[in-house]
């Protein structure tokens, strides 16, 4: 009995504890502040009563009836008494309603202590809420409303304040937040009493038990109904989804609306769950993530979690698509006879973007003299990103083909390979992007010494091998001159050329020979700016004094232009915090180790080159281009095996 009431009493303090905690989280994050002295950081708010804002003056009436104002003066005035207390005041918060107009200009003025006008300027009135951001240079104690030649103009005031901050108290959202926060309360709760009972691993045995629950269930209904052919050639053509879609949702602009965003990460979502079902080959073991690679990942994206729930942000729920819906996917992969034919149609899906990305920039997308190719993006960084990892897959096939035991069968596709590379290199060229180019040169060397190295195992030998590479080249030459020649004609031939709308054009002309030629030929450059712009130096000084523990939102405005940060390393700190650095560098480290490890091309050039666009480009953008979804999700292979072992010991319990 005793025992019980201990257990009552310890579940009263938990539950309560949370309700509390969570409200105060609550308003502390609707409030975007987490001030010491008030968990709603409102700071002051000056009411008025409402005596004060129905009072009518000689030229201003009220009629207490019908509940209001009616001006019968062209120089009419809406006044105010002393207030009580003086401080800066920046807001006038104002309910209006029954305004006979859409809306009426008033003006409102300030004045001292003495009644000596301060200033006085114009403003906007209308139905519903009106924020007036209350431009007066010192502290006021009189403020009022002169409203001209206005005749007849009705109002009702239903409520004023004055504040110093634009923070309002909204009850629903507050209780939407006290309940997801108490959701997390709960689970956070779970995972530290599995830690104290089981050890650092049993939130992970946890998820893999979800991953194994689920993965059965659904798996094995599409494997009863898919061949093992049909499965191969959908996640081929998921993969093409993601890349396509994801590619064209930026394209077009609606990866940067709110409204928008979550839908394109909902859709990347399913097809990641979609592809680890296809890989269902038997009943699923649990998978040995006693390894480095792992805990750094799981310890990223905890951390990505926790920064989102401090501080809200406009890409959020990353964290918790790789923790269920990627984890779910590495999970099942993990637990296949063949995991490289993952790897093989997440390339081939990539690769398949080609031909259909570069019908459209033919017909779509102009090559201008003088202006960095954009390509299927709205940046240049973008499309180089892409064209770099599409580069570094067909050399990669390539380098399969010149080992393969079928060569003499693949001889067309080597070809095949040949072109794609150098197409790839070609829309690479056309962005002149300087920090892709440096790693496109990283990945050929890293290509020649991988042919190199193994020269013996070459199937037709060097030379044979070396006249395919040749001919490849040549048939190269002409197609990339073939699609050179109409990128440059063929959009203003058909008047198909699209600009993307808040696309970032750019030149490498300096401003003085860019102003020349806009006044030269101005349809040609509009919008074209110098690539010669902000110092980049600049941009990552400001962003550095931004950093705290668990990130911020939004783009920081650098010398009057909203600027990213110029860094995918200084990015990920400034939006996350501080402290994710390290898992993060652990993360890309073992990474490199296991690319190295394999001795594979894929993986290693694929790493390498994202390692190196990091240092000054902001391309971690979750699944917003081909190199960040490969490096994130081609990582899953080297996570473990299936441990029979384990998998008993739990069973057994």
């Amino acid at each position: 009995m005793e025992q019980n009431k201990k257990l009552w009493v310890k579940l009263y303090i938990w539950i309560f504890f949370g309700i509390l905690f969570s409200l105060a989280i609550a308003l502390m994050k609707t409030s975007n502040t987490f001030d010491k002295s008030a968990f709603f950081g409102q700071q002051r708010v000056y009411d008025f009563k409402e005596e004060e804002y129905t009072r009518g003056t000689d030229t201003c009436i009220y009629n207490p009836e019908v509940n209001y104002f009616v001006v019968v003066s062209d120089r009419a005035k809406k006044s105010f008494s002393r207030l009580s207390t003086c401080k800066n005041w920046k807001y006038l918060n104002m309910t209006v309603e029954n305004l006979n107009l859409a809306c009426s200009e008033w003006t409102i003025y300030f004045s001292d202590s003495k009644g000596n006008l301060i200033t006085q300027y114009k403003v906007g009135i209308q139905n519903g809420e009106n924020v007036i951001d209350l431009k007066c240079p010192k502290a006021f104690q009189y403020i009022g409303f002169k409203i001209r030649d206005q005749v007849g103009l009705s109002f009702t005031i239903t409520s004023m304040q004055l504040r110093q901050t634009q923070i309002i108290f909204d009850g629903e959202e507050v209780l939407q937040e006290t309940v997801v926060t108490f959701v997390l309360y709960l689970f956070v709760s779970m995972i530290l009493w599995m830690i104290r009972k089981k050890g650092l691993y049993a939130p992970v045995d946890f998820l893999q038990g979800i991953y194994k629950s689920v993965g059965d269930i659904l798996g094995s209904a599409l494997d009863q109904r898919l061949d093992i052919w049909a499965k191969n050639r959908l996640r081929t053509l998921l993969f093409w989804f993601i890349f396509t879609f994801m590619t064209m949702f930026g394209g077009f602009g609606l990866y940067t609306q709110s409204k928008y965003y979550k839908y394109g990460i909902l859709a990347v979502t399913a097809a990641i769950v979609l592809i680890g079902l296809l890989a269902w080959e038997k009943p699923l073991l649990r998978v040995n993530w006693r390894s480095v690679l792992p805990a750094s990942w799981f310890a990223f994206w905890v951390y990505v979690c926790v920064s989102d729930f401090m501080v809200s942000k406009f890409y959020k729920f990353t964290g918790y698509v790789f923790l269920f819906a990627a984890g779910f996917f590495f999970f099942i992969w993990n637990n296949m006879s063949h995991p490289k034919q993952i790897r093989n149609n997440m390339i081939h899906g990539l690769e398949l973007t080609l031909p259909f990305f570069t019908i459209y920039c033919i017909l779509f997308r102009q090559k201008k003299d003088f202006v960095f190719y954009n390509g299927v993006f709205r940046t240049r960084e973008e499309m180089a990103g892409y064209a770099l990892m599409l580069f570094i897959a067909f050399l990669a096939e390539l380098c399969y083909c010149l080992r393969s035991k079928w060569m003499e069968k693949r001889v067309v596709w080597m070809m095949l390979y040949g072109i794609g590379a150098s197409v790839s290199a070609y829309f690479l060229y056309i962005t002149w992007t300087v920090l892709a180019l440096l790693a496109a040169m990283v990945v050929i060397l890293l290509f020649a010494a991988y042919v190199v190295k193994n020269r013996k195992g070459l199937v037709l030998g060097i030379l044979k091998s070396a006249g395919i590479l040749l001919a490849s080249l040549a048939c190269s030459v002409l197609v990339v001159v073939g699609i050179h020649t109409a990128l440059r004609n063929l959009p203003e031939y058909l008047d198909t050329d699209i600009h993307y709308s808040g696309e970032t054009l750019e030149s490498g002309l300096d401003e003085a020979a860019l102003a020349a030629a806009k006044a030269g030929t101005p349809g040609l450059f509009r919008g074209v700016h110098s690539s010669r712009g902000l110092e980049k130096q600049t941009v990552w000084t400001n962003y550095l004094r931004h950093l705290n523990l668990f990130g911020n939102n939004g783009t920081l405005t650098v010398l009057g232009t909203k600027t990213d940060a110029q860094s995918g390393y200084l990015d990920i700190v400034y939006r996350y915090g501080l402290f994710i650095l390290i898992p993060y560098l652990l993360m890309l480290f073992c990474c490199l180790w296991h690319a190295w490890k394999e001795h594979g091309f894929l993986m290693l050039g694929t790493t390498l080159a994202f390692g190196i666009l990091m240092l000054a480009q902001c391309i971690d953008r979750p699944f917003a281009q081909p190199i960040w979804i490969v490096f994130y999700l081609g990582m899953g292979i080297w996570f473990g095996k299936p441990d029979r072992q384990a998998e008993n010991s739990i069973q057994g319990r």
